[in-house]
């Protein structure tokens, strides 16, 4: 049980200090869950509202979840159960993406 907490710890960090990085995004640590609610706000101007920057990441090979889905605005969701090699790889979309 301990190595899986340290495993998801250790991912959460990865992709909280990702999305922290790229230009437009922010995100806070989540306390107990295994999804980052990623804030979005600057890049409205640009994509116009969270779902077309859903599809916009989709296009570039990221799944994620326009916060609106769970009565957000301006955001999406990104789970952080996938191994570290995909999250480094999906960050790394997600960048390129956003550019």
């Amino acid at each position: 049980l301990l190595d899986w907490r340290e495993r998801f710890r250790a991912r959460r960090d990865l992709v909280v200090s990702a999305i922290n990085a790229i230009p437009g995004l922010s995100t806070p640590v989540p306390d107990g869950a295994f999804y980052c609610m990623v804030d979005a706000a600057p890049l409205m101007t640009r994509f116009e509202n969270d779902e077309k920057l859903a599809f916009h990441l989709l296009d570039h090979g990221v799944a994620i979840v326009a916060a609106s889905a769970f009565g957000g605005q301006d955001g999406f969701r990104i789970s952080f159960a996938a191994d570290e090699k995909q999250l480094e790889e999906a960050m790394r979309r997600i960048a390129a993406a956003v550019a």
